[in-house]
């Protein structure tokens, strides 16, 4: 998450706090990955905001929030700064973990190097499974999922994902994360610099989106 080089040469208050967003990765990462391990045994899809606090703790906190905060805390950055740099963190992150879901049953595997089904077959709890629950055309899709999956009853599924609306949905529900994550940076007290550095982040988003 940081150089430990740059841990060890910073002041004991810089290293305490340091250390505690440490604790809090590790720990919010481990919960995030066992809800994600347990979510395919219960036979009822979790809802679209249990899915997204399952991306947020499994993905976002890592790989943006805990890194954004420790950088603003070795630059010195106030603590309103730290905060706000958090939730731009764990918001996009939560984007981007939804685009990644999108491509984990839509890819092309061509461009992303991974199966564009995988997630279907290992019966992954997404967003995208959390709206299609809400429509008629879960029955099917349920049915189909119980199955040892083939490369057919991944297409049916993908053909009842959109049928369903749930694809459309969670596209906009990245975009509209993406969205209020940039809407974190437009406050007075983000400097710039720093908000004309972090916006192409959204780009992760959008490409993670069209792959």
């Amino acid at each position: 998450l940081f150089p430990y080089t740059t841990l060890f040469r910073s002041d004991p208050a810089t290293r305490h706090r340091l250390h505690d967003l440490l604790d809090e990765a590790v720990v919010a990462s481990a919960a995030g990955e066992l809800l994600d391990v347990l979510a395919p045994l219960d036979p009822t899809p979790q809802t679209v905001d249990q899915v997204l606090e399952m991306s947020k703790l499994k993905t976002a906190v890592y790989s943006f929030d805990t890194p954004l905060r420790a950088g603003a805390v070795l630059a010195g950055a106030d603590q309103e700064l730290v905060e706000a740099l958090g939730e731009f963190g764990r918001i996009i992150g939560t984007a981007y973990q939804v685009a990644d879901d999108l491509v984990g049953a839509f890819g092309d595997e061509s461009r992303t190097g991974k199966t564009g089904w995988g997630d279907l077959r290992e019966g992954k709890r997404t967003a995208l499974i959390s709206y299609a629950a809400e429509q008629p055309q879960w029955t099917r899709i349920k049915e189909l999922l119980s199955n040892d999956l083939t490369a057919t009853d991944a297409a049916e599924i993908r053909e009842l994902l959109v049928a369903s609306g749930a694809r459309d949905k969670t596209l906009k529900l990245a975009a509209d994360l993406t969205e209020r994550a940039l809407d974190v940076l437009v406050q007075p007290f983000v400097p710039q610099a720093l908000r004309d550095g972090l916006s192409p982040l959204s780009r992760l988003v959008t490409d993670r989106m069209g792959a």
